[in-house]
């Protein structure tokens, strides 16, 4: 039984992850705040007409 417990993450290891994901993210957030961007917005037709 013990082998299959090994195996993955368990809880608290995702939770590290996620706090050093989002540390790093804040940080980066705070030392290049001109470098921000919504890379998963999908422009709507309105914008792609005010372009052309």
């Amino acid at each position: 039984m013990s082998a299959l417990r090994s195996k993955g993450l368990n809880s608290n290891q995702i939770k590290l992850i996620a706090i050093i994901a989002m540390t790093i993210d804040h940080l980066t957030w705070l030392f290049f705040p001109g470098c921000q961007k919504i890379w998963w917005s999908v422009p709507d037709k309105d914008t792609q007409r005010n372009k052309n």
